[in-house]
């Protein structure tokens, strides 16, 4: 009888704490989406997408949300690539949900190079352009708690500034992304799919270890329960605080390029007076603020701009971004009430001709 008290208490624990993790989901769509919005979510058919799809099927009424799924078909697995389509298709034809489908055929197509990368960019830039046209609020992503903490893992092995290694955010405001299942892990969102009896796709590509991403995954991260059975928690709570220190920071900056900065020109003295680790967050800032991204931005970068900028020389250039460079700028000041003219050095920011 006491053992099987016992499970009974896990069992209510276990429950009780996935409960949470719902409600967390709720929580992140109430706080981030007006009722009466319209979503256009992301969905391949996996079962992360298909557990996101569900819980915003659950929300529907009582939001008044209109919900849009947007689907592509990468062309890279043949006949699965097609199965995962009409999968998604007929599960929106039976739920009357707008469905929308975009076909890549990166293979066909002789996409060379990252095919993960190629992908990516193609996939977003498809529910930006069904966002723009339904006029949604938001396009809703299915990305979850181990998602997040392979995003850190992998932005840290790079060579990653802070701000890549603080990983993803529940809302990325400019580019409209919702991602309300930061908090849930895999487990649980498997665990819930088979309590609800809710069919999905596996993607056997998931498991080419070809893929850096994947590599990761499959051998690198199995191995953190060993020293800490409870690493997941653990991770979201650094996530947490890393995310709490960088809207600190962002504010920080923001504030300070509105007193030394403007039109992408700051003051070079002001900002050379600034420590180390501050100049490279205004650097930072002001990449994300021209690319929308920092992505291709690694500290290695950052040092090799601040090498350039302390030398003072004028019509100096660094590259920052694939169209972008920095300079080192002169200008000429008059001193008040004086006709001597004062040197002064500033940074700019220059499109590519």
């Amino acid at each position: 009888m006491k053992g099987r008290k016992g499970s009974n208490v896990k069992k209510t624990s276990a429950n009780s704490a996935m409960e949470k993790k719902h409600d967390e989901f709720v929580k992140n769509i109430v706080e981030n989406v007006k009722p009466g919005s319209t979503l256009v979510l992301g969905i391949s058919g996996g079962p992360d997408s298909m557990y996101l799809l569900d819980r915003c099927l659950q929300l529907r009424s009582k939001l008044r949300l209109k919900i849009i799924v947007a689907h592509v078909n990468h062309g890279l697995r043949d006949k699965a690539s097609d199965t995962d389509e009409k999968f998604v298709e007929k599960f929106c034809k039976r739920n009357k949900i707008p469905f929308h489908i975009e076909h890549l055929h990166l293979k066909k197509n002789g996409h060379s190079g990252n095919l993960e990368e190629t992908g990516r960019e193609a996939r977003y830039k498809f529910f930006e352009n069904v966002r723009k046209n339904s006029k949604a609020e938001w396009i809703v992503i299915a990305h979850h708690l181990n998602d997040n903490i392979e995003t850190m893992l992998f932005n840290l092995i790079r060579g990653a500034h802070f701000n890549g290694i603080k990983a993803m955010a529940i809302t990325s405001p400019s580019r409209r992304l919702l991602r309300p299942m930061l908090g849930i892990t895999k487990e649980e969102i498997l665990s819930y799919l088979k309590k609800q009896r809710i069919a999905f796709r596996l993607d056997a590509s998931n498991n080419d270890t070809d893929f850096s991403r994947n590599w990761l995954r499959k051998n690198i991260i199995p191995l953190f329960p060993k020293l800490n059975a409870n690493f997941e928690q653990t991770l979201k709570e650094t996530l947490h605080n890393f995310a709490q220190t960088s809207e600190f920071l962002e504010q920080h900056t923001a504030k300070w390029l509105k007193k030394n900065g403007k039109n992408l020109m700051i003051e070079l003295d002001a900002f050379l007076e600034e420590h180390a680790a501050f100049q490279k967050q205004i650097l930072v800032h002001l990449y994300k603020k021209v690319h929308d991204s920092t992505k291709k931005l690694t500290n290695k970068h950052l040092d090799e701009i601040l090498l350039v900028l302390q030398k003072r020389q004028a019509n100096r250039k660094k590259e920052f971004g694939d169209d972008t460079f920095i300079e080192v700028v002169r200008e000429l000041k008059s001193k008040p009430k004086s006709s001597k003219k004062k040197l002064r050095r500033y940074i700019r920011l220059m499109r590519k001709k």
